[in-house]
């Protein structure tokens, strides 16, 4: 679970960097006004980030009471025109920080609907979709949660997670064979170890020097298929991932190539945000 003073800390600076030193169109609202406010879905997406509502509030110190649907919470989907929330308060409090509460939840449901619509395309087929450290700075584990929330998993969360020797850190040891001696007494031994290969020569290397995890990028699905069931011949049971031009449109094939796993930075570096829009009523 992310840290709670992070999860402050963050909002904090959301929070400073859209109001700077006040709100002044704030202003023109008399400080006695009270206010509803509705959380609508502008279109079918998958919800995520419900709990930072009140987390937004109550950094921001607002005189406000949230209100959570029955059955509504992340990773459910939900339809056009559907509430989210509603919560009540000053009106000036609710209007200073509508922006904030709105690009976090936007972005978040989007990653969730992202994935959703990924699991969805892929089926019933048992190969896992995992996301990447391709996220936005300071909301990885809410970006991460997200893509949860959408029915996917989650690659390393950060780099002391695991261990994933790529093509920069091979080049800059001299060898696969090298980079492995360098961690060698380094890294615990349950510490996941995985190394991305870039050709058949470079896989091979890999299993002899004992790699039992491979992150296979850029290869197209054909020879994919072809190159795991030589190396599943090589090594079995090793556990290879794919990563490198996996879309929507050839998501598929890559399910059907016999790997284990899949990576896509798209999940949550090209994402659209979801449409919702806060909805007043004044007193």
């Amino acid at each position: 679970m992310e840290d709670h003073s992070a999860v402050r800390q963050l909002i904090r600076l959301a929070l400073e960097e859209d109001i700077g030193k006040g709100d002044l169109t704030a202003l023109a609202v008399p400080p006695d006004v009270r206010a509803k406010a509705k959380l609508i879905a502008k279109e079918p997406c998958v919800v995520s980030g419900l709990s930072l509502v009140t987390e937004v509030l109550e950094v921001f110190g607002a005189d406000a009471k949230v209100h959570i649907p029955e059955g509504m919470q992340d990773g459910h989907s939900v339809g056009k025109g559907e509430l989210l929330l509603s919560f009540e308060g000053r009106a000036r409090d609710l209007l200073t920080t509508e922006r904030t509460l709105l690009n976090l939840l936007q972005r978040l449901s989007g990653v969730a609907t992202q994935a959703k619509l990924y699991r969805d395309t892929l089926g019933d087929s048992p190969v896992k979709i995992l996301d990447t450290r391709k996220t936005t700075p300071g909301l990885r584990y809410w970006e991460k949660k997200a893509v949860r929330d959408g029915g996917l998993h989650n690659h390393r969360q950060r780099l002391d997670d695991g261990v994933l020797i790529k093509e920069n850190h091979i080049r800059a040891s001299g060898s696969i064979e090298l980079a492995l001696a360098n961690l060698h007494g380094k890294v615990a031994s349950d510490i996941p170890l995985e190394v991305e290969v870039t050709n058949l020569k470079e896989a091979e290397e890999a299993i002899r020097c004992g790699v039992r995890r491979l992150l296979l990028d850029n290869f197209a699905p054909g020879p994919l298929a072809e190159i795991v069931k030589r190396l599943r011949t090589l090594s079995p049971g090793i556990y290879l991932e794919a990563s490198g031009g996996i879309t929507l449109s050839n998501l598929r094939d890559y399910g059907q190539s016999g790997i284990d796993a899949m990576s896509i930075g798209a999940l949550t570096h090209s994402v659209r945000a979801a449409d919702l829009s806060l909805l007043f009523e004044f007193e």
